[in-house]
């Protein structure tokens, strides 16, 4: 018995909502992602109407490489968008935290500062913003030696959903 398989572009629901909106912003490109029903690691989503997708992430001065990804659940949007970016440049994180922040303030969110943590990888500094729509966590790593500085954003459309363990 033969089975086809059927690779198709699937499409993001119009008008974008908040998050995926961000999702766009953070990647820099005018391309839309790419979405597959399966997640990264061809893993089950849970959901028929479950799609992973993955934005090209524009490359930036200092960037070391990088992606951004969603997981979307049902036709309501995406639960989860998470962007994970190494730099050359152990400035760059911060600056572009900063840049991100005047966004999501410009777009009503209101930040949380969350007290500074540190590891072997060096000093964590995030803040989380929220909306009655939209809550986003931007950490970046100062680094210690021997490390990559380092921004992480986590956003959802479920603001009850981000831990509030990330921000102390």
């Amino acid at each position: 018995m033969l089975t086809f398989v059927l690779l198709a572009q699937l499409s993001l629901p119009r008008p974008l909502s908040p998050v995926l909106e961000l999702a766009q912003v953070f990647s820099g490109s005018a391309e839309p992602p790419k979405c597959q029903r399966r997640g990264e690691s061809g893993q089950d989503l849970g959901s028929p109407f479950a799609r992973f997708c993955v934005w090209a992430v524009a490359a930036q001065e200092g960037m070391s490489g990088g992606k951004l990804t969603a997981t979307i659940h049902g036709l309501r949007g995406p639960t989860l968008v998470q962007w994970e970016v190494p730099f050359d440049d152990a400035l760059r994180p911060a600056r572009l935290a900063d840049s991100l922040g005047l966004y999501l303030r410009s777009k009503g969110l209101v930040p949380k500062i969350c007290e500074e943590g540190s590891g072997p990888a060096g000093r964590i500094v995030a803040t989380q913003w929220r909306s009655e729509a939209l809550a986003v966590h931007v950490a970046h790593l100062i680094p210690a030696t021997g490390f990559k500085a380092k921004l992480v954003v986590m956003a959802t459309d479920q603001p009850p959903a981000l831990h509030p363990l990330l921000c102390q």
